[in-house]
C-alpha cells in the first residue's frame, strides 16, 4: 500500500479514537451527571470540572490531550515503519518533508473527531485539549507556542474563550513561520477555522460583554463582577415590584402606606377616609345634616331680629 492509502487508514483510525467522549464518560463515572444536560452542555474539561468536580475536569483534560498525542505518535511511527521501512520517525514525515501532508491530515482527523464525535451524533467538544496534544505529535515547538499564546491572553483578559480562539488563529501562522510545507498548511488552517467556529457562542458573548471571566480568588470572596450582578438583580426585582399591578407587591405597598399614618389601625384594615371625601361626595346623610344646619341658622336669625326689635 502507498503513503496515500496508509494515510487514509490512520485518518479514519484517529478520527474514531479521538471521537471517544472521555468527558462524558468520566463525568458519568465520577459525578453521576450527564454533562450534555448541565452547564454549557459541552463535553470538554471546563464543563466537566463545573459539573462533576475538579478531579473529573483534570482527568478529562489529560485524556483528551493524551488521545490526540497518542494518535499522532502511533500514526507517524507505523507509517514510517510500513511505508518507509524506518524504525522510528521517518524524516520524510517531518513538517517540511515530502510526506508532511500525511501527518497534517492525521492531525486534522484528531481534532475533527473530537469536535464532531461519531458517537454523539457528530457533536462534541471544542477541540482545545485534543488540539494541544495532537500538536505536540505534529511539531512540539508549535504546541509550546500555542500554550504561550493561550497563557498570555488568558492572564491578560481573564477570558478562557478569548485565549482559546487566539491560540487557534495563531496555529497556521506559527506553522507558516516554522516553514511547514505549503500543502501541509491547508489541513492545519481548516482545523483552526473549525475551532473558531466551535467557539462562535463564546465570541458572540465576548462582543456583547456577557462572557464570564475566570477568577483567581476563592469562591468565598465575591469579585467586582459578582457584586455588580447582585446589584443589577436587586434593581430588576425593585422594578418588577413597582411595575406589577395586581400583585402581592401592591398590597404590601398599601400596607406600608397605612403603616405611615399617625394612628394606624389593625393590619389589613382599610384606612379611614379624609373629611374632604364627605363634602366632595355627599350621601343622603350629608344632605339631611346640611338641611338641619340651615334650619338652625334661620331660627337663630329670627331670634336675633326679635331681640333687636325689643
Amino acid at each position: 500500500m502507498t503513503l496515500v492509502a496508509w494515510t487514509a487508514v490512520f485518518v479514519v483510525f484517529s478520527y474514531a479514537v479521538c471521537g471517544v467522549p472521555f468527558g462524558l464518560v468520566i463525568a458519568q463515572r465520577l459525578g453521576h451527571v450527564d454533562v450534555r444536560r448541565t452547564g454549557s452542555g459541552n463535553i470538554g474539561a471546563t464543563n466537566v470540572a463545573r459539573s462533576a468536580g475538579k478531579a473529573a475536569g483534570v482527568l478529562t483534560l489529560a485524556c483528551d490531550a493524551a488521545k490526540g498525542l497518542a494518535c499522532m505518535l502511533l500514526s507517524r511511527w507505523l507509517i514510517s515503519l510500513i511505508v518507509y521501512g524506518v524504525s522510528g520517525f521517518a524524516p520524510q514525515l517531518g513538517y517540511a518533508g515530502e510526506g508532511a501532508i500525511s501527518m497534517s491530515l492525521v492531525f486534522a482527523a484528531c481534532i475533527l473527531g473530537h469536535v464532531f464525535s461519531p458517537y454523539l451524533h457528530f457533536h462534541g467538544g471544542k477541540g482545545i485539549a485534543v488540539g494541544v496534544g495532537a500538536t505536540f505529535g505534529l511539531w512540539w515547538p508549535v504546541a509550546l507556542g500555542l500554550i504561550a499564546v493561550f497563557a498570555v491572553v488568558a492572564v491578560a483578559t481573564r477570558y478562557v474563550s478569548a485565549a482559546s480562539v487566539t491560540a487557534a488563529v495563531s496555529l497556521p501562522l506559527q506553522c507558516l513561520a516554522w516553514g511547514f510545507a505549503q500543502e501541509a498548511l491547508w489541513p492545519v488552517a481548516v482545523v483552526a477555522a473549525v475551532v473558531v467556529i466551535a467557539h462562535r457562542g463564546n465570541i458572540a458573548r465576548l462582543v456583547k460583554k456577557e462572557e464570564p471571566k475566570f477568577a483567581f480568588k476563592s469562591a468565598e470572596t465575591p469579585t467586582q463582577e459578582g457584586t455588580e450582578e447582585v446589584a443589577a438583580a436587586e434593581d430588576a426585582e425593585g422594578q418588577h415590584f413597582s411595575a406589577a399591578p395586581g400583585t402581592d407587591g401592591e398590597t404590601s405597598a398599601a400596607d406600608a402606606g397605612a403603616g405611615d399614618a399617625d394612628e394606624p389601625g389593625e393590619a389589613g384594615a382599610p384606612a379611614e377616609k379624609a373629611p374632604a371625601h364627605f363634602s366632595a361626595e355627599p350621601g343622603p346623610d350629608g344632605d339631611e345634616t346640611a338641611e338641619a344646619n340651615s334650619d338652625d341658622a334661620s331660627d337663630q336669625a329670627l331670634i336675633d331680629t326679635d331681640e333687636a326689635d325689643q
